[in-house]
C-alpha cells in the first residue's frame, strides 16, 4: 500500500497542529479518527490549568510551502464554510506551512462572507498577526467568552422586562395617542432585538434554546401587537 504524498502531509499538518496546542500552548487537543469537516478539538483551560469546559473545533489545512512573505491563502468548498457556521461552538481553520513548521489561524465568522471570483471562499491569513504561538492563548480564551459576548445576557433580561410592557394583542386603541406611544414601544423593542440577534450571529453557544425561544416569542408578540394597531388606526381613520 502506498502512503500517498496528500496523506502524509496531511497527517503531518494535524500532528503539528495538536502538538503545538498540546506543548506550546498547554491546552488539551484530540484529533479526530472520522473526518465531516472538522479534524480536531482543543479544550481550553484557564491560567491554573483548569478546564473551563469550553471547546474550540479545528479544521486543518496543510501546505507545503508559503510563498509570499505577508499573506497565505486557501480555497474551501462553499459547503465546508456553511457547516461550519452552523457550529454552536466556536470554529478555527489551521493553515499549516510544512516547510517552516508554522501554523496560521483563523476564527470562521458566522457574518463573513469569504467570498471569491469562484464557487469556492478564500479565507486569508496574515503571516505576521495570524501566527499560533502561545501569544494565542489569551486570543483563544476570549474566543470562548469574548468581551462582547458577556452583553448577550444584560440585552436579554432587558428585553425579556420591556417586552411584558406589551399590551395584549387583543386590546382594542380607541385614540390616535394611545396607538402611537405603543407604537413606539415596538419601534423600541425591535431595535434591542436587533441588538440582540447581532451578538448572537457572532456567538451563538453563548444562549440556549430556551432564550431563542424567548426572542422567537418576543418577536411574535411584537408583529401581533402591529397588527392590531393598524387595525385600530384604520378603524378610527373611518370613523369607528
Amino acid at each position: 500500500m502506498e502512503y500517498q504524498k496528500r496523506s502524509v502531509n496531511g497527517d503531518a499538518g494535524e500532528y503539528l497542529v495538536a502538538y503545538t496546542i498540546t506543548h506550546k500552548l498547554g491546552f488539551p487537543c484530540r484529533l479526530y479518527g472520522v473526518d465531516l469537516g472538522v479534524d480536531a478539538e482543543m479544550e481550553i483551560v484557564d491560567e491554573y490549568q483548569h478546564s473551563t469546559g469550553d471547546i474550540i473545533k479545528i479544521q486543518v489545512k496543510t501546505v507545503d510551502s508559503i510563498s509570499s512573505k505577508e499573506s497565505a491563502s486557501i480555497y474551501i468548498d462553499d459547503r465546508h464554510i456553511d457547516y461550519w457556521k452552523r457550529f454552536c461552538l466556536p470554529v478555527i481553520m489551521c493553515c499549516v506551512d510544512l516547510s517552516e513548521t508554522k501554523i496560521y489561524w483563523k476564527q470562521i465568522i458566522t457574518t463573513e462572507a469569504y467570498k471569491t471570483g469562484g464557487e469556492s471562499k478564500k479565507i486569508t491569513f496574515c503571516l505576521k498577526h495570524d501566527l499560533l504561538d502561545k501569544h494565542s492563548i489569551h486570543k483563544l480564551r476570549q474566543l470562548v467568552y469574548p468581551p462582547k459576548s458577556k452583553n448577550i445576557g444584560l440585552l436579554l433580561e432587558k428585553l425579556i422586562q420591556s417586552a411584558e410592557r406589551l399590551p395584549s394583542q387583543r386590546v382594542m386603541y380607541g385614540d390616535f395617542k394611545t396607538i402611537d406611544t405603543t407604537r413606539s414601544l415596538c419601534d423600541q423593542l425591535e431595535i434591542d432585538l436587533q441588538k440582540v440577534e447581532l451578538l448572537i450571529s457572532n456567538f451563538p453557544w453563548r444562549v440556549s434554546l430556551m432564550d431563542m425561544r424567548s426572542l422567537h416569542n418576543i418577536k411574535s408578540q411584537i408583529q401581533g401587537v402591529r397588527n392590531t394597531l393598524s387595525y385600530c388606526e384604520l378603524d378610527l381613520v373611518d370613523g369607528g
